[in-house]
């Protein structure tokens, strides 16, 4: 599970390190990766949460 959630996190890290992108650019990659990783967690909370709810 925390593999899997890392494997998430890199490309963020990629996108924000490329030096191709301004400082604009790189905030902005920064606040979609944080935000789409809040979404992520909380999908995965919430299914964790009513598959123990279903057995």
């Amino acid at each position: 599970m925390e593999n899997r959630e890392q494997e998430e996190i890199e490309p963020c890290v990629s996108i924000t390190i490329d030096p191709n992108n301004n400082k604009l650019n790189v905030d902005d990659f920064d606040r979609i990766c944080t935000i789409g990783m809040l979404i992520v967690i909380n999908l995965l909370s919430l299914l964790l949460s009513t598959l123990i709810l279903t057995s």
